[in-house]
């Protein structure tokens, strides 16, 4: 019993360590087709903006902005038509913003930190770095799920 701990203990340890330095099991090219996917069902459930000025102004920014981080994937922007104050990024470069957001930002340098920030998750990999995280520490806690019952 106090092996089958010990064991668990050293997985849950090599799984903080691998996650602490950024292990990603993912490939790039299943991130972005991950993303694709992801990006589609987004665009299936919600309103997207019809505003074309808005989305070439909002994609434009973005690319400029991209073009000065380490971006491994081609960003793209989607409007969605929602009151809600949120943006949120998906895996391969997929970046979908509220108009809800669109109204609170009071200049474009408010607008150029926000899409800063969820170019940064892009960046990092923030999203298929953290399923990766999660299936270190599943995988290092099955010694302590089968010792259970």
């Amino acid at each position: 019993m106090l092996r089958g701990a010990a064991f668990a203990v050293l997985s849950l340890l090599w799984a903080g360590s691998c996650a602490a330095s950024g292990i990603n099991f993912y490939s790039l090219k299943h991130e972005a087709a991950l993303g694709r996917q992801m990006a589609l069902e987004v665009e299936r459930q919600a309103k997207l903006s019809d505003d074309a000025q808005v989305d070439e102004y909002v994609n434009r920014l973005a690319q400029n902005l991209a073009k000065q981080a380490d971006v491994q994937f081609p960003v793209t922007v989607k409007i969605i038509q929602s009151d809600e104050l949120n943006a949120f990024t998906l895996p391969g470069g997929h970046i979908f913003v509220n108009t809800g957001m669109l109204r609170v930002t009071a200049s474009e340098a408010e607008l150029a930190s926000l899409l800063a920030h969820e170019i940064g998750h892009v960046a990092a990999r923030h999203l298929t770095r953290q399923a990766s995280r999660s299936e270190l520490l599943r995988t290092g806690l099955a010694p302590l799920e089968s010792m259970a019952g």
